[in-house]
């Protein structure tokens, strides 16, 4: 096993642009939020068909039912989330108080956070996992790494560290992101 004091070699190591890379999920395949006078079979054939999307219909009658019945409810979620386009509806049930915490993995703030920076996520694996570029994007890692050292240095979680990031810095796409949504709000968004 490697010495852990000793630092990586990162020599031959090279990042690329997240504008040039080819993504799965881009905004074109996102959901739309229900808007007020909508029928319900309308809502959900907004959902986005691609990945697993049409999955989430499911947990839409259980998160509507304890609303309903004034529950508080805690979504937990994994980057597929994000993936299969549902940020918006996210972010709407989060400004509608449906949702009063969020816990991600690692996975969905990586790709909640190139949909704020770039409007798109979900890396092609395939295509660049032989290669070694996979997950070398540098726009993505470099403003990754300075959330964490924020949220280091102001002893904050790392969600809200990177939602309020996300807006002090006015990223293109950042309506779309939940943590950014979860700084705004004051809704715990925990990573």
């Amino acid at each position: 096993m490697p010495d852990p004091d000793t630092p990586l070699e990162i020599k031959g190591v090279t990042t690329y642009s997240i504008e040039k890379r080819k993504s799965k999920v881009s905004m074109d395949d996102f959901a739309r939020p229900f808007k007020a006078g909508s029928s319900f079979s309308g809502f959900l054939e907004s959902l986005p068909s691609i990945l697993a999307g049409k999955d989430i219909v499911n947990v839409i009658s259980a998160v509507s039912c304890a609303h309903e019945n004034g529950k508080r409810v805690v979504f937990g979620m994994g980057g597929h989330v994000v993936k299969t386009g549902m940020n918006p509806v996210v972010v709407d049930l989060m400004e509608r108080k449906v949702f009063s915490m969020i816990s991600m993995n690692g996975s969905c703030i990586i790709h909640d956070l190139e949909v704020a920076l770039a409007g798109k996520t979900s890396e092609d694996v395939d295509a660049s996992l032989d290669s070694g570029d996979f997950g070398m994007a540098e726009e993505t890692s470099r403003f990754l790494n300075r959330a964490i050292a924020r949220a280091g240095n102001n002893s904050t979680g790392l969600g809200r560290a990177v939602g309020e990031l996300i807006n002090e810095e006015k990223l293109p796409h950042r309506e779309y992101s939940i943590t950014a949504a979860g700084a705004r709000l004051g809704i715990p968004v925990t990573v």
